[in-house]
């Protein structure tokens, strides 16, 4: 017999803040809504909710819809996951001490 799960996906909750300088918001927004239901909350922060992905999936998907100048940071609510892109080694350094 198989054994077949009735398991809903896990439902991951993420926060999206993109500096886009060198391209337009279109093409990364299309990519949040490839994963789930994204929302926008102002000109640059989006909240997703999305079933079954990963920071490092979103990352992949997301980073090509940036350009050279353009930032991006996903926090994965509730797991203290986080990526930051492009925003200078500084701010990175101070958002992995932010982690610990």
């Amino acid at each position: 017999m198989t054994n077949v799960s009735t398991q809903k996906p896990a439902i991951g909750r993420f926060i999206i803040v993109a500096e886009l300088h060198t391209k337009p918001s279109g093409p990364l927004e299309s990519a949040m809504a490839g994963f789930g239901q994204p929302f926008r909350l102002g000109d640059r922060i989006w909240l997703l909710r999305a079933e079954s992905t990963t920071i490092g999936a979103l990352q992949n998907e997301f980073i090509q819809h940036l350009g050279p100048r353009d930032s991006i940071f996903i926090a994965e609510m509730g797991s203290g996951r986080t990526i930051a892109l492009n925003w200078g080694p500084a701010i990175e350094s101070r958002i992995r001490a932010w982690r610990v």
